[in-house]
């Protein structure tokens, strides 16, 4: 049953993409809510941060704060925790940041949800380099978050 707080994550995050499209010129809300499908069988925290888990590094520089002052005060502290958690800052390292991801058991699970669906949809990306690099990034991500490195065929976009 959905909560209160899960109509607003879910409100949070149509505020911040709502209006942008992923590689492939599909709206990007659909990768949230296919993150967010993959981990809601885990709970409402999970449900949460699926929503929220790219609201904070995707709004833009006005939004932000306003963003984060929402998370903040209207989510508990595990789900607050854990939305930064698997928030990359923009000058760390990737792996770094996968590395710190793996410190919170949320955004732990989300993070491979994220991943899962990012790699299932490279055959979506028609530069070459970009889809080999992708790939490989996401692969590398998924050994390190402890799941199969094979491309899922659990997600609908």
């Amino acid at each position: 049953m959905a909560t209160l707080e899960m109509f607003v994550a879910k409100g949070i995050a149509e505020q911040v993409h709502g209006h942008k499209q992923d590689l492939s010129g599909k709206p990007y809300l659909n990768h949230i809510y296919a993150v967010t499908r993959a981990v809601s069988h885990l709970g409402e925290e999970y449900i949460i941060t699926g929503f929220l888990h790219d609201a904070i590094e995707d709004a833009n520089k006005e939004l932000r704060p306003k963003i984060e002052e929402q998370i903040k005060s209207i989510f508990n502290e595990r789900i607050v925790e854990a939305v930064y958690a698997i928030t990359q800052d923009d000058k760390e390292d990737y792996f770094d940041y996968i590395a710190r991801v793996l410190q919170n058991p949320i955004a732990t699970q989300v993070k491979i949800a994220d991943a899962t669906h990012n790699l299932s949809r490279t055959d979506e990306i028609t530069d070459t380099a970009k889809k080999e690099r992708l790939i490989k990034k996401y692969k590398k991500a998924l050994t390190l978050l402890g799941e199969k490195n094979e491309k899922s065929n659990n997600f609908r976009t």
